[in-house]
């Protein structure tokens, strides 16, 4: 699975609102809300089972990556949304912007060396 960013999540307990079990392993579909209007649908690969009231970082991908990507800026907040909100984090890292970032460089130096 393709990666967009790097987040670190934290699941409210049970008692809060949380969900009533862990996040099984496999494949989580959820919803990250940075704001009150608009939510992005997104898969994480879960090796481990999360609990309700723990914190676990994940790499995710969004089903509309360009639509996000002004947003992954390092330190930004969201929420979890599953009908309610169940989670809260932050993004640790827009690994989309590091793999743009990193063919920019690539094409640039491809065209230093075919200049030469």
């Amino acid at each position: 699975m393709r990666s967009d960013a790097l987040v670190s999540l934290s699941l409210l307990p049970t008692a809060e609102g949380g969900f009533r079990s862990s996040i099984p392993v496999g494949v989580f579909h959820g919803v990250m809300m940075f704001d009150d209007k608009q939510g992005y649908d997104f898969r994480s690969d879960i090796e481990e089972p999360i609990e309700p009231g723990s914190t676990r970082s994940l790499k995710v991908a969004f089903l509309s990556p360009d639509e996000v990507l002004p947003l992954l800026c390092a330190g930004a907040s969201f929420n979890v949304w599953a009908g309610r909100v169940v989670g809260q984090g932050r993004i640790i890292e827009s690994l989309r912007l590091r793999q743009e970032h990193r063919s920019a460089a690539s094409e640039a130096l491809t065209r230093a060396v075919d200049d030469n």
